[in-house]
Protein backbone atom coordinates (compact mmCIF):
# COMPACT_ATOMS: atom_id res chain seq x y z
CA UNK A 1 0.00 0.00 0.00
CA UNK A 2 2.87 2.09 0.77
CA UNK A 3 4.24 2.07 -2.12
CA UNK A 4 1.27 2.19 -4.26
CA UNK A 5 1.00 5.48 -2.58
CA UNK A 6 4.14 6.29 -3.02
CA UNK A 7 3.74 5.85 -7.09
CA UNK A 8 0.23 7.64 -7.23
CA UNK A 9 2.00 10.88 -5.55
CA UNK A 10 5.26 10.33 -7.84
CA UNK A 11 3.10 9.86 -10.85
CA UNK A 12 1.24 13.18 -9.54
CA UNK A 13 4.01 15.20 -9.27
CA UNK A 14 5.49 14.61 -12.47
CA UNK A 15 2.42 15.35 -14.53
CA UNK A 16 1.69 18.68 -12.71
CA UNK A 17 5.38 19.38 -13.81
CA UNK A 18 5.20 18.17 -17.17
CA UNK A 19 2.00 20.53 -17.77
CA UNK A 20 3.73 23.60 -15.80
CA UNK A 21 6.48 23.18 -18.19
CA UNK A 22 4.83 22.88 -21.53
CA UNK A 23 4.83 26.34 -23.78
CA UNK A 24 1.56 28.35 -23.20
CA UNK A 25 1.32 27.86 -27.20
CA UNK A 26 -0.13 24.99 -26.58
CA UNK A 27 -3.94 26.82 -25.95
CA UNK A 28 -5.70 23.11 -25.37
CA UNK A 29 -3.97 22.34 -21.97
CA UNK A 30 -5.06 25.65 -20.80
CA UNK A 31 -7.98 23.92 -19.44
CA UNK A 32 -5.67 21.82 -18.15
CA UNK A 33 -3.74 24.06 -16.22
CA UNK A 34 -6.76 26.24 -14.71
CA UNK A 35 -7.86 23.21 -12.98
CA UNK A 36 -4.95 21.87 -11.77
CA UNK A 37 -4.21 26.08 -10.38
CA UNK A 38 -5.16 25.38 -7.06
CA UNK A 39 -2.80 22.56 -6.44
CA UNK A 40 0.25 24.83 -6.85
CA UNK A 41 -0.74 27.37 -4.92
CA UNK A 42 -0.82 24.94 -2.16
CA UNK A 43 2.61 24.60 -2.13
CA UNK A 44 4.39 23.31 -5.46
CA UNK A 45 3.97 26.97 -7.22
CA UNK A 46 7.58 28.66 -6.54
CA UNK A 47 6.53 31.75 -8.39
CA UNK A 48 7.94 32.84 -11.80
CA UNK A 49 11.45 31.40 -12.56
CA UNK A 50 13.00 33.28 -15.42
CA UNK A 51 15.28 31.52 -17.37
CA UNK A 52 17.06 34.49 -18.72
CA UNK A 53 17.36 38.07 -17.36
CA UNK A 54 15.27 40.57 -18.14
CA UNK A 55 17.46 41.78 -20.75
CA UNK A 56 18.55 38.72 -22.46
CA UNK A 57 21.14 39.54 -24.93
CA UNK A 58 19.95 39.56 -28.78
CA UNK A 59 22.49 40.32 -30.35
CA UNK A 60 26.90 39.96 -30.09
CA UNK A 61 28.88 42.69 -29.68
CA UNK A 62 32.16 43.38 -29.92
CA UNK A 63 34.57 46.09 -29.65
CA UNK A 64 37.63 46.62 -32.36
CA UNK A 65 40.54 48.96 -32.50
CA UNK A 66 41.81 49.96 -36.19
CA UNK A 67 44.64 51.54 -36.07
CA UNK A 68 47.27 52.85 -39.19
CA UNK A 69 50.37 52.47 -38.21
CA UNK A 70 53.71 54.55 -39.56
CA UNK A 71 53.68 52.23 -42.84
CA UNK A 72 50.24 52.88 -43.62
CA UNK A 73 49.47 49.89 -42.45
CA UNK A 74 45.69 49.10 -40.98
CA UNK A 75 45.93 46.57 -37.71
CA UNK A 76 43.23 45.34 -36.20
CA UNK A 77 42.67 44.27 -32.50
CA UNK A 78 39.41 42.73 -31.73
CA UNK A 79 38.05 42.24 -28.08
CA UNK A 80 37.66 38.53 -27.00
CA UNK A 81 34.66 36.65 -29.01
CA UNK A 82 32.92 34.99 -26.55
CA UNK A 83 30.76 32.48 -28.38
CA UNK A 84 34.07 31.13 -29.25
CA UNK A 85 34.97 30.47 -24.79
CA UNK A 86 34.09 27.51 -23.38
CA UNK A 87 32.50 27.93 -20.13
CA UNK A 88 34.99 27.71 -18.06
CA UNK A 89 36.60 30.94 -20.05
CA UNK A 90 33.49 32.83 -19.50
CA UNK A 91 33.11 32.22 -16.00
CA UNK A 92 36.76 33.35 -15.72
CA UNK A 93 36.36 36.27 -17.83
CA UNK A 94 32.94 37.44 -17.39
CA UNK A 95 34.03 41.10 -16.03
CA UNK A 96 36.19 41.79 -18.95
CA UNK A 97 33.29 40.12 -21.39
CA UNK A 98 30.78 42.80 -19.56
CA UNK A 99 33.27 45.69 -19.85
CA UNK A 100 33.78 45.25 -23.56
CA UNK A 101 29.65 45.15 -23.51
CA UNK A 102 29.51 48.54 -21.83
CA UNK A 103 32.23 50.28 -23.05
CA UNK A 104 30.35 51.66 -26.11
CA UNK A 105 27.69 52.79 -24.46
CA UNK A 106 27.12 56.55 -24.58
CA UNK A 107 26.64 56.99 -20.77
CA UNK A 108 30.13 55.62 -20.50
CA UNK A 109 31.41 58.31 -22.96
CA UNK A 110 33.78 59.78 -20.09
CA UNK A 111 36.31 56.53 -20.02
CA UNK A 112 36.53 56.23 -23.79
CA UNK A 113 39.86 58.19 -23.70
CA UNK A 114 41.74 56.47 -21.41
CA UNK A 115 40.20 53.69 -22.77
CA UNK A 116 41.41 54.43 -26.25
CA UNK A 117 44.56 55.74 -25.39
CA UNK A 118 45.24 52.39 -23.13
CA UNK A 119 44.45 50.50 -26.75
CA UNK A 120 47.12 52.57 -28.89
CA UNK A 121 49.74 51.57 -25.71
CA UNK A 122 49.05 48.01 -26.26
CA UNK A 123 49.05 48.01 -29.51
CA UNK A 124 52.13 49.67 -29.63
CA UNK A 125 53.69 47.20 -27.66
CA UNK A 126 53.16 44.22 -29.98
CA UNK A 127 54.41 46.23 -32.97
CA UNK A 128 57.89 44.98 -33.38
CA UNK A 129 60.94 47.67 -34.59
CA UNK A 130 60.04 51.24 -34.53
CA UNK A 131 56.24 51.05 -35.32
CA UNK A 132 54.57 53.66 -34.39
CA UNK A 133 50.22 54.00 -34.39
CA UNK A 134 49.53 57.48 -35.87
CA UNK A 135 45.53 56.80 -35.97
CA UNK A 136 43.25 54.97 -34.44
CA UNK A 137 39.58 54.60 -33.96
CA UNK A 138 36.83 52.35 -31.75
CA UNK A 139 34.75 50.58 -33.67
CA UNK A 140 31.75 48.87 -31.68
CA UNK A 141 30.34 45.79 -33.52
CA UNK A 142 27.26 44.69 -33.33
CA UNK A 143 25.49 41.60 -34.85
CA UNK A 144 21.91 40.28 -33.95
CA UNK A 145 21.70 36.81 -33.64
CA UNK A 146 19.43 35.19 -35.74
CA UNK A 147 16.43 33.22 -34.32
CA UNK A 148 16.37 29.89 -35.41
CA UNK A 149 12.92 30.25 -37.28
CA UNK A 150 14.26 33.43 -39.15
CA UNK A 151 14.37 33.48 -42.71
CA UNK A 152 16.49 36.80 -43.51
CA UNK A 153 19.87 37.08 -43.04
CA UNK A 154 21.25 39.40 -40.33
CA UNK A 155 23.51 42.39 -41.08
CA UNK A 156 26.27 43.38 -39.02
CA UNK A 157 26.51 46.85 -37.95
CA UNK A 158 29.18 48.69 -37.64
CA UNK A 159 29.24 52.63 -35.22
CA UNK A 160 32.94 54.66 -35.12
CA UNK A 161 32.53 56.05 -30.90
CA UNK A 162 35.80 57.23 -30.89
CA UNK A 163 38.27 58.54 -33.03
CA UNK A 164 41.56 59.92 -33.01
CA UNK A 165 41.50 62.17 -35.88
CA UNK A 166 38.23 63.87 -34.68
CA UNK A 167 39.93 64.18 -31.23
CA UNK A 168 43.59 66.34 -33.03
CA UNK A 169 40.70 69.02 -34.19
Amino acid sequence: MKRKCTSVFIALFLFLVSIDTVPLEFSWLNRIRDAVDPVYDLGIWQGRWSLFSPNVDKQNNWIEVQAVINEGETITWRSPDWTQLNCAQKFARSREIEFYDRIRNSNNSAVWDDFANYSKRQIESELTGEGRVESWKLVSVIEPIAGPFEKEEVQQRRYVFWDSAEREQ
